[in-house]
Order: C-alpha cells, then structure tokens, then sequence
C-alpha cells in the first residue's frame, strides 16, 4: 500500500493478551498504533512510526499485554490520551467493515468513523 485512507485503519485482535511486536518493514507513509487492553481502554500509544529504512528495522511493542492494536495515519492519535475507553461496533457490508468508533476522554464525548478492509 502506498497510502492509507484519513478514515481507513487497520485493527490487530489477538487471541488472548499479549505484548506483540510491531514493524514497518515495506511500509510506505509513517502510522500512529492505539494500544487497547482487553477492557477497551487506551494503555498506550505509539506516534509517528517511520518506515523501516534499509537494513534497519526496529520493533514497536506496547509497555504491557493488549488485546487489540490500532493502526492508523500518523497524527490522528492526538485527540486520544491513556485511559480513554474506546467502543468499537462492527458493521459488516460486502467485503468492508466499518467500525464506529467512539472514545471519552475527560468529560467530553467524541466520535468517529473507521474504515477497515480485511483481505
């Protein structure tokens, strides 16, 4: 891929808590990744992850076990903070799930649309 859509991204579930490794091997435009735990909440986040140059690669990992992993356009993760909750509802239409996605930070109440296409 060479670019990433504003409202696309890219969500990991894994099978059980874990404390993945993540890198940019062949990737084409910097991200930002969303930590979540198991209870949606934000635990974490990764900013402005460069593509891999040449022979260097380095991994990325969050600082304890999630269970998700949100990989989205570098900057869009700076309305987020650690301890947001994040609530995701999966639509299905065609080959194309689209996640609402809605987080509380403070007292206020934001939300927005996430693409994802699984292939």
């Amino acid at each position: 891929r060479d670019f990433l859509n504003q409202s696309s991204g890219m969500l990991f579930v894994f099978p059980e808590k874990t404390i993945p490794n993540f890198w940019m091997k062949e990737m084409k435009f910097p991200i930002d990744i969303i930590w979540i735990d198991s209870d949606f909440k934000i635990i974490g986040i990764s900013k402005n992850l460069k593509p891999c140059e040449k022979d260097f690669c380095p991994t990325h990992n969050p600082e304890e076990k999630i269970k998700y992993a949100l990989e989205i356009n570098a900057g869009l993760s700076e309305d987020f903070k650690i301890g947001d909750e994040i609530i995701l509802e999966v639509l299905m239409f065609r080959q194309v799930f689209q996640v609402l996605f809605y987080y509380r930070g403070g007292q206020e109440v934001s939300n927005c649309c996430l693409h994802l296409i699984f292939q």
